[in-house]
């Protein structure tokens, strides 16, 4: 989700476009183009580690001491969750991340994504955690996993008749929980298997 996001559509742009007379002769929007799939992997893989979660209060506390004088240069009034949620000020989260790794005795953070609350991410500190892939394999335009993202954020990828049908799922269906669910590494606190 969060590497596809950047091609959604832009309701603007796309309008304008429309409003153009003439052949569209563009790069259709909302679809991914196919040389995007080289060199694309997917996979599972078990880590050990503490992972911070960034959007406790107890982390958001701790925190606002250090990227408050920031948020006030960038023009922001206060320092608060939803500074670490938006997409604008992205030097902000970067500085949090940057203020975890510092402590050294966290291997990562953990965050919740933009897109849905019920998707995770997981960001591992280079060089501080192991891993043991389990499963690597490339993405291929039929992959389900990808599917589903694409289905949610109403992308395409380009066919022979530039279509593709959706598949018949429950709402209720996560293809997103690619391990498995890690609600419970809040802070850190103890060692957990991914």
């Amino acid at each position: 989700m969060e590497t596809l996001a950047r091609f959604r559509p832009d309701p603007k742009l796309k309008d304008e476009l429309a409003a153009i007379k003439g052949e569209d002769d563009f790069q259709p929007i909302g679809y991914i183009s196919t040389d995007w799939f080289n060199d694309r992997y997917i996979g599972r893989a078990r880590v050990k580690g503490r992972y911070a979660d960034l959007y406790t209060a107890e982390w958001v506390s701790q925190l606002r001491p250090h990227l408050q004088p920031e948020c006030i240069e960038l023009g922001l009034p206060d320092f608060d969750l939803s500074v670490l949620m938006q997409a604008q000020k992205r030097i902000i989260t970067q500085m949090a991340s940057n203020y975890v790794n510092g402590i050294g005795s966290f291997d990562g953070i953990y965050y919740a994504s933009r897109y849905g609350r019920d998707l995770e991410n997981w960001a591992l500190f280079e060089f501080r955690t192991e891993i043991h892939p389990i499963e690597i394999h490339g993405v291929s335009p039929n992959d389900p996993v990808l599917l589903e993202a694409l289905d949610i954020l109403q992308l395409q990828v380009p066919g022979p008749d530039k279509e593709r049908s959706k598949r018949e799922e429950s709402p209720e269906r996560s293809g997103f929980s690619w391990v498995i669910r890690l609600k419970d590494l809040i802070l850190g606190k103890k060692s957990h298997e991914l």
